[in-house]
């Protein structure tokens, strides 16, 4: 029997869920969802507990828009948004890359 997904609006209070979710890499070789927010030599020297401590200030200070999926009680998902403004790289990624119009 699968159990039921409750999401909910991360909050700035959630940095513990957050840390335990991502585990002790960041969830993805060190990125702690800061791939997309800033440069490649930024996020390259950053790697691992940098960019973990960048994201923890960015949570704890409300900066940082998402949801959290549970499970019961397990936290078993993650999905952060916001303006394309505080997501640099996707300027930089063809498959991202805005439409533009004929004349520009």
């Amino acid at each position: 029997m699968n159990k039921a997904i409750d999401v909910r609006p991360a909050t700035r209070d959630d940095w513990t869920a957050i840390e335990r979710l991502f585990g002790p890499r960041g969830a993805c070789g060190g990125c702690w969802c800061m791939w997309p927010r800033v440069t490649r030599p930024e996020f390259e020297a950053g790697k691992g507990d940098e960019n973990r401590a960048r994201f923890r200030l960015l949570v704890e200070a409300g900066e940082v828009h998402a949801v959290l999926a549970r499970s019961g009680d397990d936290l078993v998902g993650w999905c952060s948004f916001g303006p394309r403004s505080q997501f640099i790289r996707f300027d930089n990624s063809r498959a991202l890359r805005r439409e533009r119009s004929p004349s520009t």
